[in-house]
């Protein structure tokens, strides 16, 4: 009961890693929805081409293009550390697992 088998930790990963992949979905949908919003509005608001004068459209396409530069980049950073510390953690069990002492000594040191 108090020493993992390589199933049960292989397991808890996999599960670990299925839970931070739905928190970065989870994060890029709210980041999509706060950014670009359903549009809900049928009537068309652009000004017409003919004058001259850019379309509004156009005037957010610069904007919006620069946030989803910076939620891709965040995205992205936020991927990289949970891998470092996922790989951290795969490696600090590993080590655990080869150097563990038998059962009985557990309980002298505890004791």
């Amino acid at each position: 009961m108090g020493k993992f088998t390589e199933t049960s930790d292989t397991a808890f990963f996999f599960w670990f890693i299925i839970l931070v992949l739905t928190r970065i979905k989870s994060l890029i949908n709210t980041l999509q929805t706060k950014y670009f919003p359903p549009n809900v509005d049928f009537c068309s608001r652009d000004i017409d081409p003919s004058d001259g004068k850019e379309s509004a459209t156009e005037k957010m396409r610069t904007p919006a293009g620069r946030s989803f530069g910076a939620i891709k980049e965040a995205v992205e950073e936020f991927a990289k550390t949970t891998a470092m510390a996922v790989g951290d953690v795969v490696h600090k069990t590993k080590r655990k697992g080869t150097q563990s002492k038998p059962i009985h000594e557990n309980v002298k040191d505890e004791l």
